[in-house]
């Protein structure tokens, strides 16, 4: 053996079995040490990745155990919180009645029958005490094989005569009775439901463990990703995420508080708008404008959005958009505003920008075709010469500007030969 660990605070003793041969490399540490991720850093000579795991959630560590051999409970499991400053599971000075004392652990067979939507069994445990871990082996699926519950680890928080347990498992196209609409904005798409009831009291039971499995085809057909896998707990109709671990492969473990309807679903989706940009800054009024904006989700499932392109809150275009999980998409909305002024333009409640309408022709230009009038013109005045005399401005004829000196010409020939006529 060329590594070995030692409990120094469950035994006592500082050397391990074997040390003082000098043929065993014995490494002695504490059982805080030696439990939960604490222990993947202090014993670095076990592979985490492929060989070995440990127990490290919000409410409970462990030692190391073998992936192969995975154990219910997990060895030398300790609810966080308990008693005890370093965590051990007994030994020398573990004072009785604490919550360190070792957990009395039992396992039921249950009987098992197809109902409707996959299969349901029931057990019944005779006498549980206090601090005692009950499994009760379920082994039952949904009919379309999607979902299957291996077993419920019950843990007793008072003695009581017997508890009668009854366990559902159905599949996504069979939901029970007091299981809420799909939404999978809440629960994703949802894989399978489990069902449970028993006789037993609230006080009666601490907190379940259900161990499932999901079957890789219908983590497939719902695009799911393992680590996204949810146990929801249906509570006044309203479905409330539970503490749930991926052990791996398709192997899934929650915990529960209580007994009720459960929905296996995803992190759900988480769909926002994430940045935006207009493709103009000003327009006319009635001229089309469009938002450009890049809208992600977050969540474990693909979800539905609606998007509305709006102008200081007012409503101008909508649109309905599916964004996969984890993937993040481009969205064109466009509108037009027909009452001049400054909008604040936003997507789905983000803003992306501000737009300047403008009214045309608002007297900063010059209509085109129009001639600026000659000073003198516009006033009907005469424009002086250069030695004083006013210059008689020339009266518009009869047939318009332009035939003033046709006029003249013809007032000149006539003149010129009403003087001939005399003459002869």
């Amino acid at each position: 053996m060329t590594h070995s660990y030692w409990d120094t605070t469950t035994t006592g003793r500082s050397d391990g079995v074997g040390s003082s041969s000098g043929t065993i490399d014995v490494t002695g540490l504490t059982t805080s040490e030696m439990k939960g991720s604490t222990a993947q850093s202090n014993m670095g000579a076990l592979d985490f990745t492929n060989t070995w795991a440990v127990l490290d959630t919000s409410s409970a560590i462990s030692y190391p155990y073998l992936q192969a051999n995975t154990q219910q409970p997990e060895p030398g499991r300790e609810s966080i919180g308990g008693g005890g400053d370093d965590g051990d599971t007994g030994g020398s000075d573990a004072g009785a009645g604490s919550a360190t004392e070792e957990q009395v652990e039992t396992t039921v067979e249950a009987s098992t029958q197809e109902t409707e939507g996959g299969e349901t069994a029931t057990a019944t445990i005779p006498d549980p005490q206090e601090g005692e871990t009950v499994t009760v082996d379920t082994d039952t699926s949904s009919d379309d094989g999607a979902v299957t519950l291996d077993s419920v680890d019950i843990e007793f928080g008072e003695d009581t005569d017997s508890a009668s347990v009854s366990v559902s498992t159905r599949s996504a196209d069979n939901p029970p009775a007091g299981a809420p609409d799909p939404d999978s904005g809440q629960t994703g798409d949802p894989v399978g439901y489990i069902e449970t009831t028993t006789d037993a009291s609230t006080d009666a039971i601490d907190q379940s463990t259900f161990n499932f499995e999901v079957a890789d085809q219908r983590l497939e057909q719902t695009d799911t990703s393992p680590e996204d896998v949810v146990l929801y707990r249906v509570v006044d109709g309203e479905p409330t995420p539970l503490e749930t671990d991926h052990l791996g492969g398709n192997s899934f473990r929650a915990f529960t508080p209580g007994y009720s309807v459960f929905v296996i679903g995803t992190t759900g989706a988480n769909i926002s708008v994430v940045s935006g940009a207009l493709d103009a800054t000003t327009v006319d009024p009635g001229e089309a404008v469009t938002a450009t904006v890049e809208v992600r989700n977050d969540g474990g499932s693909a979800g539905e959005v609606d998007l509305t392109l709006a102008a200081d809150g007012d409503a101008l275009a909508s649109q309905t958009v599916t964004v996969p999980p984890e993937a993040q998409t481009q969205v064109e909305l466009s509108g037009s505003i027909d009452q001049a002024g400054t909008y604040d333009i936003t997507v789905g409640g983000t803003s992306v920008g501000t737009l300047d309408v403008t009214e045309e022709g608002d007297g900063s230009a010059t209509p085109a075709g129009t001639a600026t009038p000659d000073p003198g013109e516009e006033s009907g005045q005469s424009t002086p010469a250069a030695d004083g005399t006013p210059t008689p401005t020339e009266a518009p004829g009869v047939f318009g500007p332009g035939f003033g000196s046709v006029v003249a010409i013809l007032a000149l020939l006539g003149a010129s030969l009403l003087a001939l006529r005399r003459r002869r």
